[in-house]
């Protein structure tokens, strides 16, 4: 497995040399890529059924949806669950994560289930664009002490009725993520993200993996576009206009998942 190479033209379209190998593009891309909106939908979908079980749940929905509003999260919770799910943006995702001791606070969730807002610093840490730096040490011995711990207590918490398989796949596959460079060569990557994009495709219009073909397929497609447009986001790319680069970085999911947490009640 290759080490990234220099990574300051990566947005460059010219600049077509692939910058990693030895790594499975679906295994690492889609599965971790994904896994940030996908555990966004799994916090909500445990926040909605903790809610619903208790004796005051309108009130604490009202106070629910108070947090979300104030945290810019762009989700309300009602009594029912949308048929087609909460389908969360990536930045709400993080969002979300960033607000979770907040919301914990307000409607009174048990101070384990808050500690699940580690949660946030692991995904911060596999969206950080040069994990290989030396100001990034201390980020990466943590990563590499407690992922595994961090993502058991999220899947025993939160995730206690069902494993999600792409759970598993950021416990095997992020470290090799970070070592291979962060997610800036695989973005930058066009054949890596077609394949990865074409195979999930595959997956969605095939009724032996559960497949629902043209939904599946275009929900594919947007997400792939709207993380592509997260790296370009974070890095400022001067092709996205109306945007300066500090609002670029204040928009972008690492800017997200790397705030400093606000205590306290909305």
């Amino acid at each position: 497995q290759a080490a990234a190479q220099g990574l300051g033209g990566y947005l460059d379209p010219s600049c077509t040399e692939p910058l990693v190998e030895g790594v499975e593009p679906y295994d690492v891309v889609f599965c971790i890529l994904h896994a940030l909106t996908c555990i966004g939908d799994l916090v909500v979908d445990w926040l909605h059924n903790w809610t619903m079980n208790q004796p005051d749940h309108q009130v604490l929905l009202v106070k629910l949806n108070s947090v979300l509003f104030g945290q810019w999260v762009h989700l309300t919770i009602s009594n029912m669950v949308p048929m087609q799910g909460w389908h969360l943006k990536g930045c709400h995702a993080a969002a979300l994560l960033k607000a979770f001791p907040m919301i914990c606070a307000a409607v009174g969730v048990p101070l384990e289930v808050a500690d699940c807002e580690s949660v946030r610093r692991l995904f911060h840490i596999m969206y950080i664009f040069d994990p290989l730096l030396p100001s990034h040490e201390e980020d990466m011995v943590w990563f590499q002490v407690n992922m595994r711990q961090v993502m058991e207590t999220f899947t025993t918490i939160i995730c206690s009725h069902h494993q999600p398989n792409y759970v598993h796949e950021i416990a095997e596959h992020a470290t090799d993520l970070l070592s291979a460079g962060g997610l800036c060569p695989f973005c930058n990557d066009s054949m890596k993200t077609l394949q990865s994009m074409l195979k999930a495709t595959f997956h969605d219009w095939s009724p032996c993996y559960g497949g629902t073909s043209t939904m599946d397929m275009l929900w594919t497609v947007w997400e792939w576009w709207f993380m592509r447009m997260q790296v370009c986001v974070l890095e400022g790319c001067a092709s996205i206009p109306f945007l300066n680069t500090d609002l670029k970085r204040q928009l972008g999911i690492e800017a997200l998942l790397s705030s400093p947490s606000t205590a306290g009640v909305v």
